[in-house]
């Protein structure tokens, strides 16, 4: 899966309230998979499904739908997408999910834990000054449940969901919004945002045009996009390091 929103340029005009905090950027965190495992519901719907692709084939129908949301404007909320998408791929191995099932499957997004590196990277974050906030795709409630649950929710200033402007990320309209909300640039906003691979927990960040990803060893630079690519596997100490470095 392709962690679409981190590949926008967000090009927008620094603002005199970013003055506090010593110009640091805010960091507005992606949340499943970014700060919260989904590895239970992975092991679910791959059980359930009796295939070892299932979750896979199940999220990336479930963004793409999103962007068709968008695009049509034919707005349907998240687990309403979720629901329709995995009774799809149901379909696709020849099988049939219930309502109590699928139900009981979608109803463990709001019980994930943090991923263990996630709360002491909040701690330093925000003891460094940073600004720290959410966006999501996920309606209000189920974000609000979510953190709340993974014990993070009081290490945000602000969590934001999309459902409050009904356009999915990557919409540009989307992060225009979110820093409208945060009153602050585009240019003003890191972007941390993750996805499984081969069971490995890949992330990308960007700050203003500047996209970078981890997911193995080293550094590469892609000439043709700007993008410099970091291979190395995910960990928050990483980012905390680089956000001293860069910001």
């Amino acid at each position: 899966m392709v962690c679409i929103p981190l590949s926008i340029k967000l090009n927008g005009k620094s603002k005199n309230n970013m003055i506090k905090n010593n110009h640091k950027p805010v960091i507005l965190f992606d949340v499943n998979e970014t700060l919260l495992d989904m590895t239970p519901i992975k092991e679910r719907i791959n059980t359930i499904l009796d295939h070892t692709d299932a979750f896979r084939i199940w999220f990336g129908l479930l963004l793409q739908y999103s962007l068709v949301a968008n695009n049509t404007a034919n707005y349907r909320d998240f687990p309403t997408i979720a629901g329709a998408t995995l009774n799809m791929v149901a379909e696709s191995f020849g099988l049939s999910i219930d309502d109590e099932t699928k139900k009981s499957v979608l109803g463990l997004m709001t019980h994930l834990t943090a991923y263990p590196d996630v709360e002491p990277g909040l701690k330093k974050l925000s003891a460094a000054g940073f600004r720290l906030a959410t966006l999501t795709n996920s309606p209000k409630r189920v974000l609000t449940d979510q953190l709340n649950f993974a014990g993070i929710q009081a290490y945000f200033e602000s969590t934001l969901s999309i459902d409050a402007i009904k356009t999915y990320k990557p919409s540009l309209n989307t992060y225009q919004w979110a820093a409208e909300q945060l009153g602050v640039g585009t240019g003003e906003i890191i972007l941390p945002g993750c996805f499984l691979r081969s069971g490995r927990r890949n992330c990308f960040w960007a700050k203003t045009s500047t996209c970078r990803r981890r997911s193995g060893a080293g550094w590469k630079n892609s000439s043709k996009s700007g993008i410099r690519t970091n291979v190395r596997k995910w960990r928050m100490s990483i980012f905390i390091m680089k956000c001293n470095i860069t910001c």
